[in-house]
């Protein structure tokens, strides 16, 4: 079943890391918010995986990953204010609380 995903990182090292992340991220089903914010639909299997591979990438003492889960009402009540709409993301797709 597939499933909605608020993801948020923020690396140490820019340069390596950072764009690591970015590239795995944007192998999923995801809609980038902002340079380090994702929201991504996928299956609880999948996000697993996809934990498992970031957490690998970022050093755990000094890199956070937040990988906020939301539910259908979360994701349908998603309004988006600015310029990214203008970059293909539609009003339907996410909601930025």
């Amino acid at each position: 079943m597939i499933e909605n995903y608020l993801i948020i990182y923020d690396v140490r090292n820019k340069n390596t890391k950072y764009n690591k992340i970015y590239k795995l991220l944007n192998k999923y089903y995801s809609k980038r918010l902002q340079k380090s914010v994702f929201l991504i639909q996928e299956d609880r299997n999948e996000m697993r995986k996809l934990s498992n591979k970031i957490s690998r990438i970022i050093d755990q003492e000094n890199d956070k990953l937040l990988i906020i889960p939301l539910c259908d009402d979360d994701w349908e009540s998603v309004s988006m204010i600015g310029a990214e709409k203008k970059k293909g993301i539609e009003k339907k797709d996410f909601v930025v609380l």
